[in-house]
């Protein structure tokens, strides 16, 4: 299976009046054509400004990518610039984020905000038909009614229907989704789960998925990319992941959150919290928090090292660094 995203190295710098920090740091990770691919870590860890890099679409202007790739179909985005970037954002990317009410225009009805999301790319000869199409896609009742409608109009549920309308409307190869159930009950979130699962197996999308959830990336997912402090510490296939976690990162969410294979909670709690991206740790970023640490991780940089079909960026993997400074 090919690639269908690539991203090399890429790294993401915020410069603010507190200091820089950067929350992209050095991420690579491959996203296969047609698959379900799972971004997840704790609030903090980077996920949501990886998406945002990846089509360089920064909720703030101190952002910008410092350094690095992003291959979209062997297509590199970074060497584009932003009216090129434009015909991609929509048509070939699409984006779903987690709160519906700051994307949408008050003022607008939803059918002209998703038939403007067509326009941008094709004109409005059709947009208004591919707009009905598109909330009907999503699920959202009597379609042509509903395009006249308000965002204020709709429940939460729908305005995220509507959201993800606007993202697919010109059927995008990529569908990123950004937290898209956060905001929403958990029988509408499992509402959303199901709709984006048909419509990626309808249109034949690849879906990156960005979640602190474990259990959403279980259910939705194939391949798993777990995220801290800006880092990529573990990728691999979901089910290994989960079964059989090699970073103590992982180890550590899956034993902190809901099992996975049993309906109980673990009762580990994961001490301490993601650090400060401004003052960030030398070595491992995880070092501090790590029941396993050793001199080395407090100074150097793991590289990711394979695990039978799973990649990892702990030290533990290096049997040199294990025999000579003992695991604890």
């Amino acid at each position: 299976m090919s690639d269908l995203l690539v991203l090399d190295h890429l790294t993401t710098r915020i410069d603010t009046a507190r200091g820089s920090l950067v929350p992209v740091d050095d991420v690579s990770l491959r996203v296969p054509a047609g698959s379900a691919v799972g971004l997840v870590g704790e609030s903090g860890s980077g996920k949501s400004m990886t998406a945002f890099s990846i089509v360089r679409l920064f909720p703030t202007t101190a952002a910008r990518v410092q350094s690095g790739r992003v291959f979209l179909d062997g297509q590199d985005l970074m060497t584009l610039d932003e009216a090129a970037l434009r015909r991609v954002r929509g048509r070939r990317v699409g984006m779903v984020f987690q709160d519906p009410s700051t994307y949408l225009d008050p003022v607008l009805t939803v059918g002209e905000q998703v038939a403007e999301a067509w326009a941008m790319h094709f004109g409005w000869e059709g947009a208004w038909e591919r707009a009905v199409e598109a909330l009907g896609q999503v699920g959202l009742p009597e379609p042509a009614e509903t395009a006249r409608r308000f965002p204020h109009e709709l429940s939460g549920g729908m305005r995220q229907r509507a959201i993800i309308a606007q993202a697919i409307v010109c059927r995008p190869q990529l569908l990123i989704a950004d937290e898209p159930t956060t905001a929403l009950d958990v029988t509408i979130q499992a509402q959303i789960l199901d709709l984006l699962r048909q419509l990626r197996a309808q249109m034949g999308m690849t879906l990156l998925l960005i979640t602190h959830d474990l259990g959403v990336v279980a259910e939705m997912c194939e391949i798993v990319a777990v995220m801290y402090a800006g880092r990529i510490v573990e990728v691999g296939p979901a089910q290994p992941v989960f079964l059989s976690p090699r970073h103590p990162y992982t180890q550590g969410l899956l034993a902190s959150a809901v099992s996975v294979q049993q309906a109980q909670v673990i009762t580990r709690v994961m001490e301490g919290s993601v650090p400060d991206l401004r003052h960030p740790p030398a070595g491992c970023r995880f070092h501090p928090r790590c029941p396993h640490v050793m001199p080395t991780c407090r100074t150097e940089v793991p590289p990711m090292f394979a695990c039978e079909g799973q990649t990892a960026a702990c030290w533990l993997h290096d049997p040199a660094v294990v025999a000579r400074e003992g695991r604890p």
